[in-house]
């Protein structure tokens, strides 16, 4: 017999609450350590939003370049570099 799974709704149990204080207070403490030792807890809360929203950018588009690599697009960086090098030889 496979074990029941809590529904959504469901109270979390001591060990689910652990593993996420856990998780919280170790992006909360980077923050804090990173902003002025004055920094109220509201104020830091709502670094920590920014915070996970451009990391989670960053990780979208770490994903899309991985992706797109994957095709054989050129990278922005290589066309730069090519426009550098013909810029040189029209000169």
């Amino acid at each position: 017999m496979t074990p029941k799974l809590p529904k959504k709704t469901d109270p979390l149990t001591p060990e689910e609450m652990a593993e996420a204080a856990d998780m919280f207070m170790e992006r909360y403490n980077i923050v804090k350590d990173r902003m002025n030792p004055l920094a109220k807890p509201q104020d830091i809360l709502k670094v920590m939003e920014n915070v996970a929203k451009l990391g989670h950018k960053l990780r979208a588009d770490k994903a899309e370049d991985i992706r797109l690599e994957r095709f054989g697009f050129v990278k922005k960086a290589e066309l730069d570099s090519i426009d550098k090098a013909l810029d040189k030889i029209s000169l």
